[in-house]
């Protein structure tokens, strides 16, 4: 038996010009972009859980980077502004993917998408690939490893970027929670690689 869900989310507001995607640009008349409300879905997928071993959810859609401890969701983020290794990584991203559960300690996630922040347009036309894996050590420790290999600036499909995100995450207590990351990323394209991100490209 297949089950089938899924999610919208819509946000609009001067906090939805720091999350844009290629293609959803949609923004109220101003002088200053930042300072103008925005309009942004982050969340717009279906999931298709069908019945293979432990069961396997495949997502389509547009959904929330796999990258990163930070949300861009203030209700579930972690810290009350954001840290500069959040602007490293995509917000969002738009493709297939799928999640596996293999037992009560490993977990794994992989997939293609667009590329960093493309939605309903994409910078190159090109593909990435994106996954996940997940080791539960037990009730207080889990570690992931996430990763991403792909061409993502604009006009360019021969150069790729690869990036990798460990996290180990500690539940030292029921109200305490600490986390370690790590973030590597390569970009054989960029002229100046520290500016690995450029939002619209």
């Amino acid at each position: 038996k297949l089950d089938v869900g899924g999610l919208v989310e819509a946000l609009f507001g001067t906090d939805a010009n720091y999350i844009t995607s290629n293609g959803i640009e949609y923004q109220t008349p101003g002088d200053n972009p930042g300072e103008v409300p925005h309009f942004e879905i982050p969340q717009a997928y279906v999931d298709v859980n069908i019945p293979v071993g432990n069961g396997l959810k495949v997502r389509a859609g547009k959904f929330v980077t796999l990258f990163g401890t930070e949300t861009i969701n203030p209700l579930m983020n972690p810290f009350y502004s954001h840290s500069y290794l959040f602007s490293m990584i995509p917000f969002t991203q738009t493709g297939v993917l799928g999640m596996y559960t293999l037992n009560d300690n490993w977990s794994f996630i992989g997939g293609v998408t667009r590329g960093w922040d493309q939605a309903t347009e994409d910078n190159n036309g090109a593909l990435d690939g994106i996954g996940q894996v997940g080791y539960k050590l037990n009730n207080q420790w889990q570690l992931y490893l996430n990763w991403g290999v792909g061409p993502e600036d604009a006009n360019d499909s021969s150069h790729y970027r690869v990036t990798l995100d460990p996290i180990a995450v500690w539940k030292a207590t029921d109200n305490l929670k600490l986390s370690a990351e790590g973030l590597y990323n390569y970009d054989g394209g960029l002229k100046y690689p520290h500016l690995i991100r450029v939002p619209g490209t």
